[in-house]
């Protein structure tokens, strides 16, 4: 079975950088994998501006998008939750203090005060 990535060109950073305009030329018509030298694991891949400007092209609002799914028209029983708010933290460093370093706070402060 052939797969997309079997047909498509694969170069390493240093033939990129050599022979970068036969990259960009080649990209026109199909996208272009670039490999690190050291592991051969893909790293960009270089696409026409045209191909770039039809995969990035918005298709439409938000609120389109939300009346298109396929729940729209569901009937969904959606409750909110009235749970009491969670307590606010007034200073967030008593609690980044590991167990030791507060007794030894407790040590200084009460040898200091007295």
């Amino acid at each position: 079975m052939v797969t997309v990535k079997d047909t498509l060109q694969t170069w390493t950073v240093a033939d990129a950088k050599a022979r970068f305009s036969e990259v960009i030329e080649r990209a026109q018509t199909d996208p272009q994998i670039i490999t690190r030298h050291g592991n051969g694991k893909p790293s960009a891949v270089l696409v026409s501006a045209h191909e770039w400007a039809q995969k990035t092209a918005r298709r439409g609002t938000l609120a389109e998008f939300l009346l298109a799914s396929p729940l729209s028209g569901a009937d969904l029983d959606l409750e909110r939750v009235c749970d009491r708010p969670r307590e606010v933290i007034t200073n967030p460093c008593i609690f980044l203090m590991t167990p030791i370093a507060f007794h030894v706070l407790l040590v200084y402060s009460a040898f200091y005060e007295n």
